[in-house]
């Protein structure tokens, strides 16, 4: 069986955003197991130098 579909113009990420998280929070995707050790991670910033 085929239907047939008008695919729109624009990604509308709002269509399906709401959807997909609510998906993944009864999946269990954003829970910690527990088990794991923790980490920290660490992002150096280093700011351009500008000479003349």
């Amino acid at each position: 069986m085929t239907q047939k579909f008008e695919m729109a113009d624009r990604f509308n990420p709002s269509a399906v955003e709401q959807a997909l998280y609510q998906h993944w929070e009864e999946s269990g995707y954003f829970k910690s197991s527990g088990n794991v050790p923790s980490y920290c991670i660490k992002q150096h910033h280093f700011l351009p130098t500008f000479r003349g």
